[in-house]
């Protein structure tokens, strides 16, 4: 078989040249009656709770809409110890505007983070190698 391919493709180069069109051609023109639907519930279980809230959130929100989900600490007490600078960007817009910026000493933050993780009650960390 390997031998017939290897013959046909060297001395009847044209044939195959033509067979590959045509079949190209063929692709092209069934390409035409491809569909592909934007359905992404059929990946889901009915009531599957993180589909339930994307449903509620496009409700609400218009597709143009811009959203942010941000996680934000009751208090800064963490930068405020181990920050070395402290600044305000976007001063010059409005109050909505206005993004306060830290920087902090890596390690400083890590092992200030890091206690106060472990010190809190009811929680049990394994470190596992």
């Amino acid at each position: 078989m390997r031998q017939w391919v290897e013959k046909l493709a060297t001395e009847r180069a044209w044939l195959v040249i033509a067979a590959l069109i045509i079949a190209a051609l063929a692709a092209a023109a069934g390409g035409g009656n491809l569909y592909f639907r934007g359905d992404y519930k059929v990946f889901f279980e009915e009531g599957y709770g993180p589909l339930n809230d994307f449903e509620e959130m496009q409700k609400i929100f218009n597709k143009s809409d811009g959203i942010a989900v941000l996680v934000v600490p009751e208090s800064g007490e963490v930068i405020d110890e181990t920050g070395l600078q402290f600044r305000m960007l976007n001063r010059g817009k409005g109050p909505a505007m206005h993004s306060p910026r830290a920087q902090a000493d890596k390690k400083a933050y890590q092992f200030a983070m890091k206690l106060r993780v472990e010190s809190q009650p009811n929680l049990v960390l394994r470190q596992e190698m």
